[in-house]
């Protein structure tokens, strides 16, 4: 199997906004005479692009011929399944492969400029006795009609026209004289000519990183910034089977580096636009017994671009990164598709990724709220003989699993295999669970208010931290059945209603009214600033601050409602 033809007009596709992950099940290269094997995995491969989706399958066809019978089980399955099925001829189309060319969907039939198609007879290939010559013969001559109908109906001619072109032997057509004859629809020359609503140029061969397990799903290792640049750290890919059934062998990446060099570092799988950065380098970690792919990326501080998505980023707008390639060998197991060599063009930080698994954990060093159980109110808390039953039960005796972050409120991502990295527990192993002590969230609040000198965390990932402690004292207050149990930190949050958001100064309010840390506050006022507005001098001095008009302030007020919903979870 090799790359698909349309290869440099998926680089200027104008539509990237929402790649697709049916890429790469919809486009399939059949560059191999029609055997057994080969056109069992065809009719594999269509079958599950239709039972994925009802997109076009586009066939890019290049072949010398082969089993007619095959060739035929190829067809029926075209005539079975929901989809159109658009064929591209490149190379020679001969024999069957001139069959398979001329019954693509009509309107959608491909060849390239300097592309050749053949047909001929059906060859007997008899032998045997004498009475096998007569049965063959007599089942070539069937065959041989068929095919003869079948190409007369593909190309609107009859019967007879087709037997007498190909009775003194092979019928050769240049791509010109295949289009007048109406075995296709269109010579294609260059990508651009290739229609829109025949080959999807926005969708583009992609794989998500994703984990096996809970425990191991997407996660940013850091993000961080210095005065030119920011820097972000996470898995890309790991070699588990994703939604659409393909499995990356992770020496592949590695092997594609060595060739090509470092993938290209774009948004959204938007190769028509400007890069967000370069990736600076891309290595492979074995955790628990998978091979994650971990690549360390850097944007300029001087695009604004780049200052959006990074303080997008840190809200948890993006789901998390996502691989863009072209398989160029594969093979088939159990309907999985294992690639085993490729070629990796970008790496893009992506809102939604093709695996459901994928997901941005973190983007700061604050512990996304677990909502662990309660242990009992009244229970003593040890912090030291706490954390030394978190670190058994979690397998980190050497150091940090997983899993072990979920003891602690807050850890330094840049160092997360230290345990000095780790602060402000609240868990201890109850009955052989992880559970929240109640009178360890006290503590916690305490030393947030700034008892025992505090704790040297940054503002806004305090803010994080208070919202969770927020919920836990809500939860105690419940299954505690006690209406006095109170968080210290819950009027922050209360300070500001929605419906008082009238402008773009109340909105930013609101938000740090609700936890939003104040970088990420301007953030996202940055991006509502784009909206449109209309200005009004109610400020005095003429200055005015930006009013919104009915629209924008119902999709800001969205916005804000998305925002303070997810930062709440």
């Amino acid at each position: 199997m090799t790359a698909s033809l349309d290869i440099e007009k998926k680089f200027m596709s104008p539509n990237d906004s929402y790649f697709s992950m049916n890429y790469q099940l919809n486009n399939i290269d059949f560059f191999e005479d029609f055997t057994d094997k080969s056109c069992e995995m065809l009719i594999k491969r269509m079958s599950i692009a239709s039972k994925e989706n009802a997109d076009d399958i586009k066939v890019y066809i290049n072949s010398r011929g082969g089993s007619v019978i095959d060739l035929l089980a190829v067809l029926d399955t075209m005539s079975l399944i929901r989809n159109d099925i658009s064929t591209i001829g490149i190379g020679q189309c001969a024999s069957c492969g001139a069959v398979l060319l001329s019954s693509g969907k009509k309107g959608k039939r491909f060849i390239t400029e300097n592309a050749r198609v053949l047909i001929h007879q059906v060859s007997s290939g008899m032998w045997g006795t004498n009475s096998d010559i007569q049965i063959s013969a007599k089942e070539t001559e069937r065959l041989n009609k068929l095919l003869v109908k079948i190409l007369a109906k593909n190309c609107g001619k009859k019967p007879s026209e087709i037997e007498e072109l190909i009775a003194k032997g092979d019928k050769i057509f240049t791509a010109k004289e295949a289009l007048e004859f109406g075995l296709v629809d269109k010579i294609v020359s260059t990508a651009e000519t290739m229609p829109d609503e025949t080959i999807d140029t926005d969708k583009m061969e992609t794989k998500s990183g994703d984990m096996n397990t809970s425990q191991l799903k997407f996660e940013v290792k850091a993000f961080k910034e210095d005065d030119n640049f920011f820097y972000l750290k996470g898995i890309a890919s790991t070699p588990d089977k994703d939604l659409v059934a393909d499995k990356v062998n992770p020496k592949s990446l590695m092997n594609s580096v060595k060739e090509m060099g470092l993938p290209k570092f774009v948004h959204q799988h938007s190769l028509d636009q400007m890069p967000l950065g370069i990736p600076l380098e891309v290595n492979q970690e074995v955790v628990d017994g998978q091979t994650l792919t971990i690549m360390d990326l850097q944007m300029p501080k001087s695009v604004q671009k780049c200052r959006d998505v990074f303080e997008l980023a840190k809200m948890g707008a993006y789901g998390g990164l996502s691989i863009g390639y072209i398989a160029t060998d594969y093979e088939f197991e159990e309907n999985v598709r294992v690639i085993n060599e490729l070629k990796w063009l970008e790496v893009s930080l992506v809102t939604i990724p093709a695996n459901p698994k994928s997901k941005l954990l973190e983007v700061k060093t604050v512990t996304p709220f677990q909502n662990l159980p309660l242990a009992d109110r009244d229970m003593a808390w040890d912090s030291a003989k706490a954390i030394k039953n978190v670190r058994k039960k979690t397998n980190s005796e050497e150091a940090p699993s997983t899993d072990y972050k979920k003891a602690f409120f807050w850890y330094d991502g840049e160092e997360a295999e230290k345990f000095g990295s780790y602060k402000l527990p609240y868990v201890d192993v109850v009955d052989g669970q992880l559970k929240v002590v109640p009178r360890a969230i006290f503590a916690v609040a305490g030393v947030l208010q700034g008892a025992r000198g505090g704790v040297d965390i940054p503002e806004a990932e305090q803010t994080a931290i208070k919202k969770q402690i927020n919920k836990y004292y809500a939860k105690m207050r419940k299954e505690f059945d006690d209406e006095t149990i109170t968080s210290p930190f819950e009027k922050e949050g209360k300070s500001m209603q929605l419906s008082e958001v009238k402008d773009i100064r109340s909105a930013e309010k609101f938000l740090l009214a609700n936890g939003v840390s104040k970088s990420d506050a301007v953030g996202l006022i940055s991006i509502i600033k784009n909206a449109e507005v209309k200005r009004e001098d109610n400020l005095g001095e003429g200055k005015g601050e930006p009013t919104l008009n009915d629209e924008s302030l119902n999709s800001i007020l969205e916005v804000i409602t998305e925002t303070t919903k997810g930062l709440s979870k």
